[in-house]
């Protein structure tokens, strides 16, 4: 297999958060904004659960830090924006 398609395959992980964002973006946009932030909250969390489950070569661009690092930021960051999602009032 050519290497440009064995870089796009390994980056499987960071593109389905990416997606998840986005369709976040798409329902904050169009729809209700706490669904929508809900959303991009879920694909943050689902990056940190991705990060925390495949090996380092897996993880491809999910990989920044140290697994710990990126676990504990993904996560608080993931946690924080679900919880703003949540107690802002209407």
């Amino acid at each position: 297999m050519p290497p440009a398609q064995t870089t796009v395959r390994r980056e499987w992980p960071l593109a389905l958060s990416v997606l998840v964002g986005l369709a976040g973006l798409f329902m904050l946009t169009f729809d209700s904004w706490r669904r929508g932030a809900a959303l991009i909250a879920a694909g943050v969390l689902l990056a940190a659960f991705l990060r925390l489950v495949l090996s380092d070569d897996r993880a491809g661009l999910l990989r920044v830090r140290g697994r710990t690092f990126d676990i504990f930021f993904l996560g608080g960051a993931g946690a924080v924006i679900f919880l703003l999602a949540v107690i802002i009032p209407n």
